[in-house]
């Protein structure tokens, strides 16, 4: 999903952007495991994103977004508390 969503907005800053946040990302989840209390509420945050662009509600899909990047980040730093 992430690369698609990338890859349709054709920017090449963002791109470069997204490719070196990834590759930080995986390296950082070798060390991690993937359970259901973490991928479900990732899945749920995606499908968010989804549904505001489906409605074509740009504001949402930005707003929805923006959340799960700061939720991501979190998880990904292993925070117990998320703060968005």
């Amino acid at each position: 999903m992430h690369n698609g969503l990338i890859d349709a907005l054709d920017n090449a800053v963002l791109k470069n952007v997204h490719r070196i946040n990834s590759d930080k990302l995986h390296l950082i989840r070798l060390n991690a495991r993937y359970t259901e209390s973490r991928v479900l509420p990732a899945m749920l945050e995606h499908m968010s994103v989804i549904e505001a662009l489906r409605e074509k509600d740009w504001e949402v899909a930005a707003q929805a977004l923006d959340r799960h990047i700061r939720i991501s980040e979190s998880r990904a730093l292993g925070a117990d508390t998320i703060i968005i």
